[in-house]
């Protein structure tokens, strides 16, 4: 222990079976918090209530399920473990990142006036635990290492996507609303859209390295931008063309065409395919030819795309509020009620996990005047200001705004670099994708876990510039 408490790291910590274990250990837990085929652990009766797995953080229903729970709470003791010869790492670095922290505190405190005070607390203790997994990867890790593990964690979760989609449909492939369009190894199709612009920023900036396999970079890259548009996440869509024009913008700005092209080509895929939804409302043309077999056998299989073209937009017809313009009026009507609802808790919110309770909780009243059975509010910092209210959503923009101009003034003023590039991508990455999607601040959430780790990395780096350089020694004799 005397060792522990000087920073001196044990030989077991050092050698290389046990990193490779420790590395399997991150990428495992990535995969667990990213959702990617969670729910094939849940029984099959339960589907049904976890159909906001994707977009609103842990539902009690899911928390409740004893393979989940030994799931997250192995990760949990896990980190617990790796963190241990760092705590004084981990505890300075919350300390200097003090608005997550109070943001924490806040979580934890909000049991006291919350709708529920057990679902809050239960909250609280996961969001603090897998916040620690994020602490952790920021301090254990270097920015090209954090790269790497991402990169073989959204390299399995594509592969896996793309089998699933062509092999297994059932999986893969929505029905109803959303039929024909690809989830992936996840419930929603949305979440498979956020999850691959995360992706495609991640093999971006990889592809700026010089590396031997720097060509499987390129690939993965087009390939997370592949799956996007089969899923027709607009949200994402619209996200990953604002976010690599800014990108462009920097690589030309610092005399790297190549890369600047490459952004460049990608934004005119993702408008094209942005475009061609927005025409066809739910999926290009080419996606036509996997509209559901049910709607086939309804009309006959020797029905002509005509046919096949009519009774989809039937199908439309009869959608619920908000099923296909995701991104449009029925998510401002959704918005025009939550705000009825913060102002009755604005200043402290309804507690963590204290607000989307089905019928069981305030959001009975918006499913009764929307109708419509939302998991969430589509609007992470809306979903925020529901749960801790202004102060919560208050120290939250402070986290980021702080992060972003500690971040964004050595990259525009000085050379590439990827140390800073990589979390203020991150952090702007996820605050468009959350605009129009829930999942930025939850427990057991990956996007958390990115936020968490990209606040700590600008810290860290700034940390880095400030520090006086040690003097050279100087003799006496």
């Amino acid at each position: 222990m005397a060792d522990l408490a000087r920073g001196r790291f044990p030989r077991v910590l050092q050698c290389r079976l046990f990193l490779t274990l420790e590395n399997i250990f991150v990428v495992f837990s990535i995969l667990v918090f990213s959702r990617a085929l969670v729910f094939s652990l849940l029984d099959a009766g339960n589907l049904d209530s976890v159909g906001g797995l994707n977009t609103n953080g842990e539902e009690p229903p899911v928390i409740s399920q004893p393979k989940i729970f030994w799931l997250y709470l192995s990760i949990y003791l896990g980190t617990g473990l790796l963190i241990l010869p760092r705590i004084h790492m981990v505890i300075r670095a919350l300390l200097a990142e003090r608005y997550v922290l109070l943001l924490l505190v806040l979580a934890a405190l909000s049991c006291l006036w919350s709708t529920d005070p057990r679902e809050s607390l239960m909250k609280a203790i996961a969001l603090t635990a897998c916040s620690l997994f994020g602490v952790y990867l920021a301090i254990r890790y270097n920015t090209r290492q954090q790269l790497q593990l991402l990169a073989a964690a959204f390299s399995i979760i594509m592969i896996a996507s793309v089998f699933v989609a062509i092999f297994v449909p059932q999986i893969g492939v929505m029905h109803g609303i959303h039929e024909g369009l690809w989830c992936g190894v996840f419930l929603h199709k949305n979440a498979l859209g956020g999850f691959m612009l995360l992706a495609g920023t991640v093999f971006f900036l990889l592809t700026t390295q010089v590396s031997k396999i720097r060509f499987l970079y390129h690939a993965a890259f087009w390939l997370a931008l592949f799956l996007l548009t089969m899923s027709c996440a607009k949200s994402s869509l619209l996200s990953w063309m604002i976010l690599f024009t800014a990108l462009g913008v920097y690589f030309a700005w610092h005399l790297r065409p190549k890369m600047a092209a490459i952004a460049l080509v990608s934004i005119v895929l993702a408008l094209s395919s942005f475009l061609v939804q927005y025409q066809y409302k739910v999926m290009p043309p080419i996606l036509l030819a996997q509209v559901s077999a049910s709607a086939a056998e309804s009309i006959g299989a020797s029905s002509s795309g005509a046919q096949l073209t009519a009774a989809f937009e039937a199908a439309q017809s009869d959608a619920p509020p908000g099923a296909f313009d995701a991104t449009g009026a029925s998510r401002v009507q959704l918005w025009g009620h939550l705000w009825d609802k913060i102002r009755e808790r604005p200043w402290l919110g309804y507690g963590v996990g204290g607000f989307w309770r089905g019928m069981q909780g305030p959001s009975a009243d918006i499913w009764k005047l929307v109708q419509w059975e939302t998991p969430g509010g589509h609007n992470g910092f809306i979903d925020l200001w529901l749960d801790l209210g202004v102060i919560g959503l208050g120290l939250l923009i402070l986290s980021i705004a702080v992060a972003l101009t500690a971040g964004v003034t050595p990259l525009v003023k000085g050379a590439i670099d990827l140390d800073l590039l990589f979390p203020v991508v991150t952090m702007l990455g996820l605050c468009l994708t959350k605009i129009a999607e829930g999942g930025l601040f939850g427990a057991n959430i990956l996007t958390w876990i990115l936020f968490v780790t990209a606040v700590i990395n600008v810290q860290k780096q700034c940390a880095k510039r400030i520090s006086p350089l040690p003097r050279p020694h100087q003799s006496t004799g």
